[in-house]
């Protein structure tokens, strides 16, 4: 099975995504009636260590016939069996990631800590696959430049400027270039895409087998677990916290008060326990043979659609908690930091999805390109990000109006957007 195969699906829930949103699923972009985590289904602040962050949503319509003898008897335990060994080459890939986000981290923490690039770019290229081999040639030229601007921002000090001057430095809790890019998030969080998503994408190139569902479920951030917490750190309460991408969509789906494994509303269950769900059908499809391959295929696919939609919606997220911050009235350095720094997960987010395989996705390098110049942030040229806070009159409107793009490319309802402004 090739990742052509799987994708084959993809255009027609692309096709419905804009179309279907609709007040009977407030987080779920693209659904036209209820959904239910228990029955079939086919359609359409948070850590911020080496793979954590806030999150976004998208949706899932109504399911065809012809696959109820392929669903789960369950869809609350994802079946976990052989997981250790199965997903050992992801956990370490995620592990290295780790890594490298905390030597990058350490420089914000103590100025006299000044990791150089060859430092950095150790990490990067450690292991086998390194990060640097599951990343894009596209965002790898990236990450290469970035982590010879973090050498030089490196213990310094900077202060937003018209014009920039100096190497850049840390402002606030965050390490900025001169031109206002926060370079550890351009780095992390642009590869949560460019090497995870793009891991996964690897991945069903592969045979579409126990042990590649298992992978998949790595690199999306979640473990057979699925805790929906991603803030507790004690392991005793929470050992397997969700990370990456899917604890952005934790942060976009209510839950039980009670128990966060569940959703608050099973009818509408939010982006985190749709695909959770999906995992389980995938994974119980695998199991029951050739004979359920479509249902498989069509579960995967869902999975990788709710997943950029995940993208989607934090991006709304995060610009309008930068607009907030930019144009708080008298602003310490403290908010305006955080505003640049929420400002540059954006940059980040919208970035690492350029390159990808264009079946793969449904926002194109075109439109990544518009929305990086409109936000200040070109992918060909040096940003002006810290006109947000030499200019915010002029600049902060522009993320709002990137936002309302976003909601356009995705389908999102004026609904769905002011609920992608909460975390839960």
């Amino acid at each position: 099975m090739r990742i052509m195969h799987i994708f084959l699906f993809s255009p027609l829930l692309m096709a419905l995504a804009p179309g279907l949103a609709c007040s009977g699923d407030p987080e779920s972009p693209t659904s036209s009636t209820t959904t239910s985590t228990s029955s079939s289904g086919t359609g359409g602040q948070g850590g911020e260590g080496g793979e954590g962050g806030e999150g976004g949503g998208g949706g899932q319509g109504g399911s065809g016939g012809g696959v109820s003898e392929c669903e789960p008897e369950s869809l609350e335990v994802y079946d976990g069996a052989g997981y250790d060994t199965n997903a050992k080459v992801e956990v370490t890939l995620r592990a290295q990631f780790t890594a490298l986000n905390d030597l990058m981290r350490t420089a914000e923490v103590d100025l006299a800590n000044k990791p150089t690039a060859a430092e950095i770019t150790a990490l990067y290229e450690a292991g086998n696959p390194s990060i640097k081999d599951v990343t894009t040639m596209y965002y790898d030229g990236r990450v290469l430049d970035w982590f010879a601007d973090f050498e030089a921002a490196a213990g310094n000090t900077w202060m937003p400027a018209n014009p920039p001057a100096g190497p850049g430095g840390k402002y606030g809790n965050y390490i900025f270039s001169a031109f206002g890019t926060d370079l550890r998030q351009a780095v992390e969080k642009g590869l949560f895409t460019a090497a995870f998503y793009n891991r996964a994408l690897m991945i069903m190139k592969d045979p579409l087998d126990a042990a590649a569902m298992d992978r998949l479920v790595t690199v999306f951030g979640a473990h057979p677990d699925f805790p929906g917490s991603s803030e507790i750190s004690d392991p005793a309460i929470v050992p397997h916290p969700d990370r990456l991408w899917a604890q952005y969509a934790e942060r976009r789906s209510p839950k039980d008060p009670n128990d966060s494994k569940k959703p608050a509303d099973p009818k509408n269950p939010g982006p985190y326990f749709r695909i959770k769900a999906d995992f389980i059908r995938a994974k119980a499809a695998v199991a029951k043979g050739s004979a359920c391959d479509a249902a498989r295929d069509e579960a995967l696919s869902r999975i990788m659609l709710e997943w950029e939609r995940v993208m989607g919606a934090t991006v709304i997220y995060y610009l309008n908690d930068a607009s907030l911050k930019l144009t708080k009235e008298n602003p310490t350095d403290s908010d305006l930091a955080g505003g640049l720094h929420g400002y540059g997960e954006t940059m980040a987010f919208i970035h690492g999805f350029r390159g990808l395989p264009a079946d793969a996705r449904v926002i194109t390098d075109a439109q990544i390109d518009a929305l990086l110049e409109s936000i200040g942030a070109p992918h060909d040229a040096d940003a002006t990000s810290y006109l947000l806070v030499t200019d915010p009159a002029t600049e902060v409107p522009k993320l709002l109006a990137a936002a309302d793009e976003i909601a356009k490319i995705y389908g999102f309802s004026a609904q769905e957007v002011e609920l992608f402004k909460v975390n839960h």
